[in-house]
């Protein structure tokens, strides 16, 4: 298929197989499902072609089996957009997280507060301008929402700066929520179901009732880790890959 094509393009291998046309080639069928909304849940032939160079049978359909269920949104675009300066500034952030954090405690507690209510106020904004223009958010929106929940969530970072305490349970909390998705991808549990919340639920609880028997171990840790991740991301925004 082409590289701007949507559909699903699936390739099957016949084992212990020899092509006729080159004893060195096994026989193989690919079959394209082209992205077609008009055809429903129809498979509709197209056509088919055989490629004797490779000994593959190339079988084309149309259906709206073929068509993505989710797509890139602003946000991706967004981050794709300005990955350099988003990307600098994770590198740095993860850096100083790993190897600094414990050192710069207020500093790393502030930051931990900032992001988290900034994030939780972002994915809520996100999600209710989604539902109200049907995922088609404007590039406006998307600047007045970061902007609003920056200042959000630096605006209530500073007024808890003298909630030492506050600061430390959230960065644990934060670390339990991290371990949950982790454990939640490993045993690939559906993302935002019952079990998957009552997981992150679980240890979030944990990490917090642990924190109060093993605290500055259990910030190091965290710390690292989430440092660990930005700088992880960081890096492979000039790279590809990022998630």
């Amino acid at each position: 298929m082409g590289k701007n094509s949507k559909g699903i393009s699936l390739t099957y291998k016949v084992k212990d197989s020899i092509c006729h046309h080159n004893k060195t080639l096994g026989k193989s069928m690919t079959v394209d499902i082209v992205c077609d909304d008009s055809a429903k849940d129809e498979l509709i032939y197209v056509n088919q072609k055989f490629n004797q160079s490779t000994c593959n049978m190339n079988l084309m359909y149309r259906s709206s089996k073929g068509c993505p269920v989710i797509e890139h949104g602003k946000v991706t675009d967004f981050v794709e957009q300005y990955k350099i300066p988003i990307g600098f500034t994770m590198i740095v952030l993860g850096i100083f997280l790993c190897f600094f954090g414990n050192g710069f405690l207020d500093v790393v507690t502030f930051l931990v507060t900032a992001g988290s209510l900034g994030f939780i106020s972002c994915y809520a904004g996100f999600s209710i301008v989604d539902n109200l223009t049907g995922n088609k958010t404007q590039d406006w929106s998307v600047w007045c929402i970061l902007v609003a929940s920056a200042l959000l969530g630096v605006g209530v970072a500073i007024c808890l700066k003298g909630y030492v305490k506050f600061g430390e349970y959230l960065i644990v909390a934060v670390g339990g929520y991290i371990l949950g998705h982790f454990i939640t991808s490993k045993v690939a549990i559906q993302h935002g179901g019952i079990v998957y919340w009552v997981i992150i639920g679980a240890c979030v609880i944990g990490a917090v009732v642990v924190f109060g028997f093993l605290e500055k171990t259990l910030i190091i840790i965290v710390t690292a880790i989430i440092g660990s991740i930005c700088l992880v991301n960081g890096i492979m925004l000039f790279t590809g890959g990022y998630k």
